[in-house]
């Protein structure tokens, strides 16, 4: 029998061998109360206005435009978070400051706190290595979500 510390661990360890479905690029994938598609990645380079600061990448800037509806039967907030996955299997966190304040300059909003039916169109800044091609996003409601993989 294995010791886990935690029954985070266990979770996490059950978590890391459950298959997650992929889907094609623009293919709506749900996940919870949450459905998303992805509509554009673009790479923006080493530098970018988020509308409040500009920021310097480590590699480089891709920008991954999503939109999310909320398919519950009631309002749900998005809290993310999102991981670009590379064609390599690298992945790269999300810069959730960056999105935050691209996002807050473009939308007004600053969490996303969906009625149900509606949509919400964002961007996810990812700092990721200068050689990456990216493959697909994990998305998810809450970070103890299982999530989806959305191609790009």
């Amino acid at each position: 029998m294995i010791k886990l510390a935690s029954r985070f661990a266990l979770l996490a360890a059950i978590a890391s061998t459950v298959a997650v479905p992929a889907a094609a690029a623009g293919t709506p994938m749900r996940d919870n109360n949450f459905e998303y598609t992805i509509t554009e990645v673009k790479n923006a380079g080493s530098r970018i206005d988020t509308g409040r600061a500009w920021r310097n990448a480590y590699g480089t800037f891709e920008v991954v435009t999503a939109t999310i509806t909320n398919i519950g039967s009631e309002g749900h907030g998005y809290y993310g978070p999102s991981r670009l996955i590379d064609n390599q299997g690298r992945g790269s966190d999300e810069d959730t400051l960056s999105s935050d304040d691209l996002n807050s300059a473009q939308t007004g909003l600053d969490l996303f706190l969906l009625k149900p039916a509606e949509s919400v169109t964002f961007q996810m800044v990812f700092d990721v290595p200068t050689d990456t091609e990216p493959a697909y996003v994990m998305m998810r409601e809450l970070s103890s979500a299982p999530g989806v993989k959305v191609a790009v």
